[in-house]
């Protein structure tokens, strides 16, 4: 008896450790990736793909890798299939019959006539299963023409592991071709009149896919754009506006009192006017050089959004300068549009706004990120933000009330800044930014008053008379009072480890209200202080007062996979408080 217990026992421990390394196991592995492009001296290049997929669960073909997406423009492109073929578990070899390739429109330019040149080859693999060894491979020959300059930017980041990656570039010898990576070394090798790099990497692991990333992902940059300018103007460039633009011009002139208030106004126009076709010129070329076509065809992809709004600026006589933030660090070793994925205006004056073309609900003021790199796309010359601090996106509450079943009467000071300041809707209706920032806070928060002493595209300074939800009716005479979490959320520190770094933006709360409780109020049960490193909740009860205070300070714009464990540790008792507390009042 106890022989087969322990039998049993020995068994159920094996299949547990059998069950955990097969949950690690991942879906599918490459088995071999390789890209090589063939630059011309014309400006026209090809692109050879190759890649060896072996399945190893029934997701890998049913969700991941079951088909191939082929993106491609035929005005400038010839796309050719050069094998698509399955190696079954027993070796069988299955051919991808020819029904199953399927040449249609990208889903990203449904709606969006002006592209519907552009189409997606759909490459359905057969003879799949577990075990199974999917090969394709396939040809790009782009004509000269399509871009001013050869560029791609190919990513060294994948959700499987990789046993082989190989990425070529073979240019004749008087091109000269930039590369910037952030992921292994590239070699150089002269043969005759031409030139071959090459970059080589064995056993990469997955790459997780993490929010809030700081620096992107692992990637090969490549260019033959000689300087910054020569990269981003054609890009930024569109023909004159007609009538019915210089109309909307004046209209916005007239209606806005400020240079500040036009480029906002411009922003809003446009984002609203514009649907945004999520195309890029690697795949659709330069922007449309008819901006009133743009404008009548109600969309426009996000370089043609940008050079609208900088011609429609400039129309404007509007004073700005033209920033890029550059996310992936050595821009200037492989200038690229690929690697300027965000652009900013900024206004003239002391305090000036940092406005993205293509949304008018983006921040006004760009995160630090412990310093962030901006870049002028027609010098080329840079300038480094100084790094965010807490206090620079800080609310600051303070005030007393008094604690009703119904609404709760509420006298506050306040103060907002960055991250928790509205702009936009404060310039319209301060009493409206001040509701959005205090919301998560204050259950059922509603600002009755405002008296402003202060607001800035950065600060906004007030005192606020109020009224607030701020417990339910759990019981008859017994009312739960459930305290909002800090928006930061948990959703950020939740994964125990990181393989990308996290990026942050500082901020600082500061709230302490002291409530008024109807004589004879008892807790039942009342969440007392809790505190850590940087930060405190409190919610206690003194004599007929409720003294409700939160405060912390997230310092951090940058934590590296390596100190993520630290910066979780120190922060997840916040995210997980039980915030509530049970209020009973005197019969």
């Amino acid at each position: 008896m106890k022989r087969t217990t322990r039998i049993s026992l020995l068994f159920l421990l094996l299949s547990l450790f059998s069950l955990s390394l097969r949950a690690t196991e991942p879906d599918a592995r490459y088995l071999s990736l390789a890209v090589r492009y063939t630059l011309q001296n014309d400006g026209s290049w090809t692109q050879d793909v190759s890649r060896s997929i072996k399945l190893l669960s029934s997701a890998s073909f049913n969700d991941l890798f079951g088909e191939s997406f082929l993106l491609y423009n035929p005005n400038f492109q010839k796309l050719t299939i050069l094998k698509s073929q399955t190696t079954m578990a027993d070796g069988t070899k299955v051919e991808t019959p020819k029904n199953g390739y399927i040449d249609q429109l990208p889903f990203e330019a449904h709606g969006f006539a002006d592209f519907s040149q552009l189409r997606e080859m759909v490459v359905s693999h057969t003879g799949l299963e577990i075990g199974a060894v999917i090969d394709l491979s396939y040809r790009i020959e782009t004509s000269a023409g399509f871009l001013p300059y050869f560029t791609v930017q190919e990513s060294l980041a994948y959700s499987m592991p990789v046993e082989s990656l190989t990425v070529l570039f073979d240019t004749p010898r008087e091109i000269a071709l930039k590369l910037n990576t952030s992921l292994g070394e590239v070699s150089r090798t002269e043969r005759g009149d031409r030139i071959l790099y090459s970059l080589k990497l064995k056993d990469l692991p997955p790459t997780p896919y993490e929010g809030s990333v700081s620096g992107g992902r692992p990637l090969i940059v490549a260019s033959t754009a000689p300087d910054t300018k020569t990269a981003l103007v054609p890009f930024l460039t569109i023909g004159d506006i007609g009538p019915s633009l210089k109309r909307e011009a004046e209209r916005l002139l007239t209606e806005n009192s400020s240079p500040q208030d036009c480029l906002l106004a411009l922003q809003s126009w446009i984002d609203s006017r514009l649907q945004t076709a999520p195309l890029s010129p690697a795949l659709c070329g330069l922007p449309r050089q008819d901006a009133e076509r743009i404008w009548s065809s109600g969309y426009g992809t996000p370089w043609e959004k940008r050079a609208l709004f900088l011609k429609m600026a400039e129309t404007m006589k509007l004073p700005h300068k033209l920033f890029f933030c550059e996310e992936f660090a050595g821009f200037e070793k492989a200038p690229t549009f690929l690697a300027a994925e965000k652009l900013l205006l900024r206004s003239s004056g002391d305090d000036p706004l940092y406005i993205d073309p293509l949304s008018s609900s983006s921040p006004l003021f760009p995160s630090g990120k412990g310093g962030l790199r901006l870049i002028d796309p027609y010098t080329g010359s840079a300038e480094t933000l100084p790094p965010e601090r807490p206090q620079d996106n800080a609310l600051v509450v303070s005030g007393t009330g008094s604690w009703s079943p119904t609404v709760s009467d509420l006298s506050l000071k306040v103060s907002l800044s960055g991250e928790w300041l509205d702009y936009r809707t404060a310039r319209k209706d301060a009493k409206e930014a001040v509701r959005k920032a205090l919301a998560n806070i204050i259950p059922g928060f509603q600002c009755e008053t405002l008296n402003l002493t202060r607001l800035t595209p950065r600060s906004l300074e007030g005192t606020v008379t109020a009224k607030a939800s701020l417990a339910k009716e759990n019981t008859p005479r017994y009312y739960l009072w459930e305290i909002p979490s800090p928006n930061q959320g948990l959703s950020l520190i939740a994964p125990p480890t990181r393989a990308l770094p996290l990026s942050l933006t500082p901020t600082l709360l500061n709230f302490s209200v002291t409530l008024n409780l109807p004589k004879g109020s008892l807790p039942l049960m009342t969440l007392q202080e809790r505190s850590g490193k940087k930060w405190r909740y409190s919610l206690k009860q003194e004599g007929e007062r409720l003294l409700w205070e939160v405060s912390w300070a997230q310092e951090d714009s940058l934590v590296t996979p390596q100190g993520y464990k630290l910066f979780r540790e120190l922060w997840l008792p916040l995210y997980s408080l039980k915030r509530a507390a049970l209020i009973r009042l005197a019969e």
